[in-house]
């Protein structure tokens, strides 16, 4: 049996080499758990920061992460499978149903917001509460009226649809003229 001496040298050998070890495997907990709450919060600010437009890529894609970043939070995945349902039903389509389907949606919110840690900071009206400035709408009405005239004018169009229409350009380019040109035409486009 070793002497009280002994014991305590191994004692201290054992602390020097289990003591970086320790600290490494606290260090990487520590590391990944933050990672997994910067990854929740990823995605609460995505969605809190597109509310007053829930259908946006952004969103979209934050919605799909839910299940796996919020995967030890049962009520905002049981939030977000209500509000999946509400989306996906007939009934989520009515405006009574669009009326539940929102509150749902900011139920889920508040559900994130607390499972951060933001407790009793944000409820359901800090959520309602939308900025949105007059300029930023007429730009997106703009953008989409655009979009559809673009849209219109190329239906309209002769060779809108047309696979491989070339196009040739005659004279000088400010008084540039558009011809189009004749081109062999493929084995699916020949009519027998």
């Amino acid at each position: 049996m070793p002497t009280t001496p002994d014991l305590v040298i191994i004692i201290n050998i054992a602390a020097i080499i289990i003591s970086p070890v320790v600290a490494v495997l606290v260090s990487l907990w520590l590391q990944g758990r933050s990672e997994r709450r910067k990854t929740r919060l990823q995605v609460f600010s995505t969605l809190i920061s597109n509310r007053h437009r829930p259908i946006c890529e952004d969103n979209i894609r934050a919605l799909h992460l839910i299940d796996t970043v919020f995967s030890g939070h049962i009520n905002v995945r049981n939030l977000w499978h209500r509000y999946f349902d509400l989306v996906c039903s007939t009934d989520g389509q009515s405006p009574l149903g669009i009326q539940k389907r929102e509150q749902v949606y900011r139920d889920m919110l508040v559900a994130m917001s607390r499972s951060l840690g933001y407790l009793k900071t944000i409820e359901a009206g800090d959520i309602e509460r939308i900025y949105s400035p007059v300029g930023i709408g007429e730009a997106d009405r703009v953008r989409e009226q655009t979009a559809s005239e673009f849209l219109r004018v190329l239906k309209g169009s002769e060779h809108f649809g047309k696979p491989n229409q070339k196009v040739a350009l005659e004279g000088p380019i400010d008084q540039m003229e558009v011809k189009p040109v004749r081109t062999e035409a493929t084995s699916a486009e020949r009519v027998p």
